[in-house]
């Protein structure tokens, strides 16, 4: 842990850097482990310490240099001391006080926090001063809770008010501070404000928390401030838009234009991001889309509950699947509910219930350390006979009985389905065509026969002898869709090996004889594959931002029409001009359409359905519009506000022959009848 002189081990100081974290509810972040002034790896010290004296014995040997070194005006502060104090004082991973996993939280160990915090208080430097003054009512806050009481609304206000006072007090001699104490000053300041726990104070239009943030950010501005903690604080909160964060933001695009403001932990390019919901809203070039909204589901009671799969079955068959996801990482899945839509009146009836044994996805498409399980947790699902069976990422498939009640079936790793892991599902008949496999691992397309229960697995990777050219994709395989091709006897497979890899695209599964082959290329992943109603099939490959999966600056997003006869493609819209790989270049009759949320796209009839991102009284919401492929008019379409994830949970469907427009966002579904 440290040297007879205190100083950290050389893997201690190597992973200092490697997590940030922030501190009293403001969005300023530095190093987890330990302060790089102080060095003091306190989860260390704690774990290993026999009591509080040896503690704070060896906190002594970092804490007097650091004292001593922060008395110099000409050393820069040490700011991230504060995720240090957020964890001496007890606020962080309670539950290792709770488990014995560290010393006691007892009187000896409060008197020596409380002596650190006397010695910061009386420091000559006035940062030092108010980082001790904070770090006290941590402590009195944490001490209360250990006690089983509560420190009172009124006494927390009356600390948090004056410790602001004196922070700004501080700030209008900003010429006599040390260099870059101004700018930690105020992140102390929107510290104190956010001590005020709203959920103590309640008052009609905004709370004391808003009220102090509102006054420091006035202050600021007088003093020709621009500070990055008390902006991101105040305008990233659900403080009342007109009250609070207006006025705030309008002074800001004020002092953007004046070269007299020192900008403090603030870019310009964050201050324009901020100000974009001033711009006057650009909903359309071309005005509103003849359209009318049929029916809309509630808004969602909590923010964990979702429509996670709909699936459409004929004009008249639209299944969903809804459930509540876990507010716990990791976790172990909750029971979902498989609905039957009516499109047009919106009545939805319950056909029963299914809970996987697996967890919920907790990341986005391509991200490098997901949370949660991979894949979307249902993944699909396909109508056979009187069942409609549901695919899920990790535990197989089950199938909902649509008349007459009953239980669900299951068909796993049990039944022979060489991995629970499901991607994609299709039927012909009363067989089950499956692709699944563990990411990144193995990948298998499988076909399961209802009637017999038998499975037979038309490609595996984890083949000794390849057999087809997918056994021997190394790193496995995805299957992002199967769709059914009877006319031509085979299965269309759009197969994802990696971005940029040669066996990602379409490839065919011919019935007659199990012959697989490739039949076109993509240098991207696809995002959704969805069967058009003239025979036709679009494939939504994407590259979701800059680093994953692979390097693509701002991002890529394409639609791809394939037609079966004759197995022609063309790259019908891209977001920027660039082609979607060998054979698929961008053409005069490609559009560029760069303003595009990544999630739930959709081509119908010569237009280009998606969501898109509107300002509502400062809040980031989306609706859909639609943009001609042809001329690249846009228009509005009248399917309300969406405020879902439409990344990881955005869905469009199109029913020509009711010229319907099915829409999700995970929060709401909502049926719009595009009259023109």
């Amino acid at each position: 842990m440290t040297d007879a002189a205190g100083r950290p081990s050389a893997n201690d100081i190597n992973a200092g850097g490697s997590l940030l974290s922030g501190a009293g509810g403001v969005p300023v972040y530095y190093p987890e482990k330990y302060s790089q002034g102080l060095r003091f790896p306190v989860h260390a010290a704690l774990t290993l310490s026999r009591d509080a004296d040896e503690f704070f014995r060896l906190l002594e040997v970092r804490l007097a240099p650091w004292l001593e070194r922060e008395a110099d005006s000409r050393q820069r502060h040490d700011a991230g001391v504060i995720t240090t104090l957020d964890h001496l004082a007890g606020t962080r991973m309670p539950e290792m006080w709770e488990g014995g996993t560290y010393i006691p939280y007892d009187d000896t160990y409060l008197n020596g926090l409380r002596d650190m915090a006397a010695r910061m208080c009386a420091h000559p430097r006035a940062v030092v001063r108010l980082e001790g003054e904070f770090f006290k009512v941590w402590m009195d806050r944490r001490e209360a809770e250990r006690k089983g009481e509560v420190l009172s609304s009124e006494d927390i206000q009356r600390r948090a008010v004056a410790l602001i006072e004196e922070a700004l007090t501080v700030t209008r001699s900003a010429e006599s501070l040390p260099p870059g104490d101004l700018e930690v000053v105020y992140e102390m300041a929107a510290r104190a404000a956010k001590l005020i726990d709203p959920r103590f104070v309640p008052r009609a239009g905004g709370t004391p928390c808003d009220d102090e943030l509102l006054k420091i950010a006035e202050s600021m501005f007088a003093q020709r401030h621009l500070s990055g903690a008390v902006l991101k604080t105040l305008l990233n909160s659900q403080a009342d838009f007109t009250t609070y964060r207006l006025p705030v933001l309008q002074k800001l695009d004020a002092a953007c234009d004046d070269s007299g403001f020192v900008w403090l932990g603030f870019k310009r390019g964050e201050a324009e991001h901020m100000l974009r919901v001033l711009a006057r809203d650009e909903p359309s070039r071309g005005g509103t889309a003849g359209s009318r909204l049929l029916w809309a589901t509630d808004a969602p009671q909590s923010r964990w509950e979702r429509w996670i799969s709909l699936s459409l079955h004929a004009e008249d068959g639209w299944y969903a699947v809804s459930g509540r996801q876990s507010a716990s990482i990791p976790n172990q899945g909750s029971p979902l509910t498989v609905w039957r839509m009516d499109v047009e009146s919106g009545r939805k009836e319950p056909l029963g219930q299914i809970w996987p044994q697996t967890c919920w996805a907790s990341q986005y498409h391509g991200a490098r350390q997901p949370h949660g399980c991979e894949g979307n947790y249902v993944e699909g699902a396909v109508r056979v006979g009187r069942r409609l069976w549901i695919a899920t990422s990790g535990d197989g498939l089950f199938g909902v009985p649509l008349e007459g009640g009953g239980e669900p079936l299951h068909v796993g790793m049990a039944e022979g389905l060489p991995s629970a892991v499901i991607h994609s599902v299709a039927a012909i008949g009363d067989v089950l065509y499956i692709g699944c496999g563990q990411f990144e691992t193995e990948g298998y397309l499988a076909a399961y026969e209802l009637a017999g229960g038998r499975c037979r697995v038309l490609a595996s990777t984890m083949r000794a002898s390849p057999e087809t050219p997918l056994d021997a994709l190394s790193g496995g395989f995805r299957i992002r869709g199967i769709v059914p091709d009877t006319p031509r006897r085979r299965l269309l497979v759009v197969v994802d090996n990696g971005d940029l890899k040669p066996a990602t695209g379409i490839w065919e599964c011919r019935l007659d004889d199990g012959g697989i082959r490739q039949l076109q290329q993509m240098d991207r992943v696809a995002h959704a594959v969805l069967p058009a109603g003239d025979g036709t099939i679009w494939v939504y490959p994407f590259c979701r931002n800059e680093w994953r999966p692979i390097r693509e600056k701002g991002g890529w997003y394409g639609a791809v029409k394939w037609d079966p006869v004759g197995d022609r493609a063309w790259l019908a819209f891209a977001t920027k001009k660039k082609g979607a790989g060998p054979g698929l270049p961008v053409q005069a009759n490609t559009l560029i359409f760069p303003n595009l949320q990544l999630g739930g796209a959709l081509v119908a009839e010569g237009w280009l359905y998606h969501f898109a991102e509107k300002m509502v009284d400062g809040e980031s919401v989306k609706e859909v519009r639609r943009v001609s492929l042809a001329s690249g008019h846009v228009e509005t379409i009248h399917a309300g506000i969406f405020r879902g994830n439409v990344y990881q949970w955005g869905r469009l469907h199109w029913l020509p022959e009711k010229r319907i427009l099915l829409v999700s966002d995970g929060d709401r579904l909502a049926a719009v009848k595009i009259e023109d």
